[in-house]
């Protein structure tokens, strides 16, 4: 396609359609043009055939796409993060498919299955409306059916994990390998808590199965307090957070503390990460630890919530 016709067509295209984006005009001519019309076009060659009235009048494209929601469905309750799923078609083309909540742009896809991930603890609880748009590259407008869902996240902040200050035992938590339940007078609050590590070479790890359900926030917190005689300039001994499987699959490692986080003995600071990610299923949360051969690390934690 010549320059002086490429520019000559998108103007026809924008008096017919005079608020197309740029990338809407251009993906225009593009879908509208015949392919394979030039023999031997040389490398680096569109060989497209400029098709000049598709924008409007004169038997331009004027059908619209159609689109649907296919999830969720009308009447649905949802909470947390969910996936919000359309199908779309089009005599030539789909060029884009939107997500409307409320009558507000959430977001777009240019790519078949178009899907949308909606975090639904953005809005409030209770009745909201999910509309999607389609447009093909003459700028012509698809609108789907409303589909109205119900919005029920938590807001009770229910605690998920149970004896996460380590009072009395450390049970329900299991311990293994160098994973210690103290009352040694360095607890955050109480009088118990937890010790990873300690000596070289050390492996242990401490962990609770919980269930967490979709409508929880996933928000894992947690007081840590890192001693070491190792330096601060290269990590050597590691407390890793991480969620397993039931049976033990590590799924994801979420956070990673070294001997670079000592301070001093006692000092305790709050750490926060997300479980978001594996809202609605049951795993084990579970702090490992590995040590180096020499200069040991120990890292104490106390009054560990899920929520």
């Amino acid at each position: 396609m010549a320059s002086p016709h490429v520019a000559g067509a998108v103007a026809l295209y924008l008096e017919t359609n005079p608020t197309a984006s740029p990338s809407t005009a251009g993906s225009a001519v593009v879908s509208n043009a015949t392919t394979g019309k030039v023999t031997s076009p040389g490398s680096g060659s569109p060989n497209r055939l400029l098709y000049s009235l598709f924008g409007g009048g004169g038997g331009g494209d004027t059908t619209a796409p159609t689109v649907s929601i296919t999830s969720p469905s009308s009447g649905a309750t949802v909470s947390g993060t969910v996936t919000v799923s359309a199908s779309a078609s089009d005599n030539v083309g789909v060029s884009r498919v939107e997500l409307w909540v409320d009558g507000a742009l959430h977001s777009s896809d240019t790519t078949s299955p178009y899907s949308f991930s909606w975090n639904t603890t953005t809005v409030a609880n209770g009745s909201h409306s999910l509309q999607a748009r389609a447009y093909d590259a003459a700028g012509n407008v698809g609108t789907s059916s409303t589909v109205t869902v119900t919005v029920s996240n938590s807001t009770s902040g229910t605690e998920l994990l149970s004896n996460g200050g380590f009072e009395g035992s450390a049970s329900p938590w299991a311990l293994s390998g160098d994973a210690y339940w103290s009352t040694g007078g360095y607890a955050r609050s109480g009088t118990g808590y937890l010790v990873l590590g300690y000596y070289n070479y050390a492996s242990g790890a401490a962990y609770q199965t919980v269930t967490i359900p979709s409508s929880a926030t996933g928000a894992l917190t947690f007081w840590l307090n890192v001693t070491s005689d190792e330096g601060t300039t290269t990590a050597y001994d590691y407390l890793r957070v991480e969620v397993r499987s039931t049976g033990g699959t590590l799924l994801g490692t979420v956070a990673t503390y070294s001997n670079r986080d000592k301070t001093t003995l006692g000092n305790y600071s709050q750490k926060s990460v997300s479980l978001a990610s594996w809202r609605g299923q049951t795993v084990r949360v579970q702090f490992r630890v590995t040590t180096d051969s020499i200069y040991p690390t120990s890292f104490r934690l106390d009054d560990v919530s899920l929520k």
